[in-house]
Parts: structure tokens; sequence; C-alpha cells
């Protein structure tokens, strides 16, 4: 359990990959929530560094982002790992109904992609793990809507 706020980023990534780690083997086809709460923190290295160091330890991960402008400028900044990000319309036209067990590590989805990302969830037969997503929509209520987004999306059938 831990018992103390992490100083800075990089120990706040280490304590992520250190629970990821340990959820992944225990429940490998589980949904999880990550939120990182930093001023001004840019998304795109800690997501590319959580996916190498998810890597490393010999899990096939695919970086997710909501739209294509994300996924293409996430392949030009790591060139050697454009073939395992996607935009979340791209793997939805590879699934199919396919099995597919690699991790899904989508970068924070916002409310105007929550349709997609919740039909991308209930398709992948895999894991799944929301970086910084925001699923509350302000047009429609915040409390209600987000506990019953996050409900759905952390409850499933595996």
């Amino acid at each position: 359990m831990i018992k103390t706020l992490p100083a800075d980023l990089l120990e706040a990534e280490n304590m992520v990959l250190e629970a990821l780690q340990t959820s992944l083997k225990d429940q490998p086809l589980g949904r999880w929530e990550v939120n990182l709460k930093f001023e001004g923190l840019k998304l795109m290295p800690v997501a590319l560094r959580l996916m190498q160091n998810l890597q490393e330890d010999g899990f096939e991960i695919v970086l997710v982002w909501p739209d294509m402008g994300g996924a293409a400028l996430a392949k030009h900044n790591a060139p050697e790992l454009a073939n395992q990000i996607s935009s979340i319309n791209d793997l939805l036209g590879d699934l199919n109904g396919k099995d597919d067990d690699r991790i899904f590590l989508v970068v924070a989805p916002q409310p105007s992609d929550y349709d997609q990302f919740e039909l991308l969830c209930n398709k992948h037969s895999g894991a799944v793990v929301m970086l910084n997503g925001r699923l509350e929509d302000s047009a429609v209520g915040i409390g209600g809507v987000a506990r019953q987004r996050r409900r759905g999306f952390l409850c499933f059938m595996a």
C-alpha cells in the first residue's frame, strides 16, 4: 500500500509501472485506469516510456491514441515504435472479431471519444489500460455520468 505521494514524475511513473506489472501478471485480461496529476504534464513522453518499460518486461503493448493526429505525432516522435502505435479507429477496423491478447495503452480519451473507446474495449479480448482518461461529459452532468462511464470501463465480463 502506498503511504506517501511520489516526489516527482519519474517516481510516480515507477510506481505506476510496478503496479501495472503486478496487475497485468495477476489479471492479464483486466482493465485499469491510471491518472497522473502534474501541472503542465505532457502525456506523450510518459506514455512512450511506460510502453517501452512494459515491453522490456515482456508485455506486448499497443499505444492507442483517440485520434489519428495523436497517433501520427507519436509515430513521428518514436519511429522505432511506429508499428505498435495506433488510433482507436484504426484498431477498430483491424479487430473485426479476432482474438487479440495485446495490451492496449489508451492515452487520454476524452468525452467526445467515449463511444469509440467503449466499442474498442468491448471488442478487445485483451487488457486495456487508460492513461489520464477523462470520461465525464460536462454537457450532460459530471458526477453521475463519470461514475457510470468509469464503472462501465472497469467492470466487464472477461
